[in-house]
């Protein structure tokens, strides 16, 4: 990955948010504009870079097009942050693949199969791995969002009758300010022997030590212990790395 950011490439859709112009200026960054439909082609002719695709209008669509296996990183650019700053290009300098979404477009868009999908565009899958991968990512995912992003204790509500006041509970978090433009981070590192992950949210933590009750992230957290060789969860509880056997 790159060493410095003037080796980062962006490409990038429509219109180049202003914040991400002066970010790329500043910091000696080469930006190119690219059609979805091409944006295969275009992320090869700069593979000696790390490509990086900025998006601002996060789509089912346009996430299906632009993570592909000579694109490097994704960042979401909105108005109030371009998606890039010295922590994110460190995370983009220490990974073999990172993706930065806020709330309501991870949420929204599928995150963990689109994630998924993008790993195993880049390195091969077996079986056990790959199943074992996605659900994971779902879950780890689940928790970052929901419990971490926006503060909610439960991933699904109690009983069906509860389902309305929950999804309630769940679209207001996505629209508001806060919870819905928090960041979620995903990124991925490997060699011949070990696939690790890492999903950070930017939430309130939890206490790792701290009894977990099943009814709140216990079994997620527990069925993910099973998936994967080993987790770690630090940063306060906002970060989790999930470490696979290849």
């Amino acid at each position: 990955m790159a060493a410095d950011p003037a080796s980062l490439a962006l490409l990038y859709c429509a219109t180049l948010p202003d914040n991400v112009a002066v970010f790329a200026q500043s910091n000696g960054m080469t930006t190119t504009q690219v059609s979805v439909d091409d944006a295969d082609d275009n992320a090869g002719e700069s593979a000696q870079n790390t490509n990086v695709f900025v998006i601002s209008d996060v789509t089912e669509h346009r996430l299906d097009r632009v993570l592909l296996p000579n694109v490097d990183a994704c960042v979401e650019a909105t108005p109030n942050f371009c998606g890039m700053d010295e922590d994110v290009l460190g995370r983009i300098n220490d990974s073999d693949i990172f993706i930065s979404l806020t709330t309501a477009s991870a949420y929204s868009n599928e995150l963990a199969l689109h994630f998924y999908r993008w790993v195993a565009a880049k390195i091969k899958l077996n079986d056990d791995l790959a199943g074992n991968l996605e659900l994971a990512l779902q879950e780890a995912l689940a928790n970052g969002l929901i419990h971490g992003n926006m503060g909610l204790n439960k991933t699904l509500p109690d009983s069906f009758h509860d389902l309305e006041s929950y999804s309630e509970t769940v679209h207001e978090k996505l629209e508001s300010e806060d919870a819905g433009q928090k960041r979620i981070e995903v990124w991925g590192k490997w060699d011949d022997k070990e696939l690790a992950i890492s999903i950070l949210d930017h939430g309130a933590g939890f206490d790792v030590n701290a009894p977990v009750e099943k009814s709140v992230t216990g079994w997620g957290l527990n069925l993910i212990r099973h998936l994967a060789k080993d987790i770690a969860i630090t940063d306060n509880g906002c970060k989790m790395t999930m470490r696979f056997e290849r």
